[in-house]
C-alpha cells in the first residue's frame, strides 16, 4: 500500500519540454511534455541543424540588433507553482552566437510582458517584485561565462527561499525569493523578445520546466 500522502501528491514531472527537434528551417514548435502547451513566436525563430545538443538540431533565435526573434510557451494559472514554497526549475542549453549587451534576453518565466517572475540576460539576472511591476532584484554577472564555442548549460531553481542561476552547474547568484502575490497571472516559458527589450541570438536546445511534488 502506498502512503496516503504519497496517492494525494502530484508527482514532480515536466511542466514544459522543448527538444527542438526537426527539419533545417522549420517554424514548426512543439511541447513534449504531457501538455502539449501552446507555442507562439515573435519575429521568425526556426529550427537549425547547425548545431545541438542532442537529436541533431536546436532553436534559432536571431538576436539584437537583427530581427529579434522570440518563442514563448503558455503556462497558464500558476502552472508552475512560483506563488507558492514549492521547488521548479527551469534547466537547458545555450550557445549564443555573439557577445552582446547585458539587455539581451535568453530565457525567463514571465507574465504578460513586461511582467516578470524570474530573467536571465546577457551578464543580468532578474527577479520580480510582488506585483511583478518592478525588479525586486537585478544582479550582475560577467557575460563572459557564456560561449559563442560551444553550449552552456543553463538552470535557474526556486524553493521557496532563494532562487538560484547556475551555468554549466556551478552556482553563479543567489537572490532571494519575493512574496509573489497573484496566483490568477499566468506564467510563461519564454525565449529572447517574449519578454526581453532585446534579444540575445544564438541556438537553444533540450530546454524545460519542472514542477516538484505539489
Amino acid at each position: 500500500m502506498f502512503p496516503l500522502a504519497l496517492l494525494n501528491a502530484t508527482i514532480a514531472g515536466d511542466i514544459v519540454l522543448l527538444h527542438f527537434d526537426g527539419t533545417n528551417g522549420s517554424t514548426t514548435f512543439v511541447d513534449s511534455s504531457a501538455y502539449n502547451r501552446t507555442i507562439s513566436t515573435d519575429g521568425s525563430p526556426t529550427i537549425s541543424t547547425a548545431a545541438s545538443v542532442s537529436g541533431g538540431s536546436s532553436l534559432l533565435l536571431q538576436g539584437w540588433p537583427g530581427t529579434q526573434d522570440g518563442l514563448i510557451a503558455t503556462i497558464p494559472s500558476n502552472g508552475m507553482g512560483l506563488v507558492t514554497t514549492k521547488t521548479w526549475t527551469i534547466e537547458g542549453y545555450v550557445k549564443i552566437n555573439a557577445a552582446t549587451h547585458d539587455n539581451a534576453g535568453i530565457v525567463g518565466i514571465f507574465s504578460n510582458r513586461p511582467y516578470e517572475y524570474v530573467g536571465l540576460y546577457y551578464g543580468k539576472f532578474r527577479v520580480g517584485n510582488v506585483g511583478l511591476t518592478e525588479y525586486a532584484s537585478e544582479v550582475a554577472f560577467s557575460g563572459a561565462l557564456l560561449s559563442t564555442s560551444f553550449f552552456n548549460k543553463i538552470k535557474i531553481t526556486g524553493d521557496g527561499t532563494n532562487i538560484k542561476l547556475y551555468i554549466d552547474d556551478s552556482l553563479i547568484l543567489t537572490v532571494a525569493y519575493p512574496a509573489w502575490a497573484d496566483t490568477s497571472l499566468p506564467n510563461s516559458l519564454a525565449f529572447g523578445r517574449g519578454f526581453a527589450i532585446h534579444v540575445q541570438g544564438g541556438y537553444y536546445d533540450e530546454w524545460k520546466a519542472v514542477k516538484e511534488v505539489i
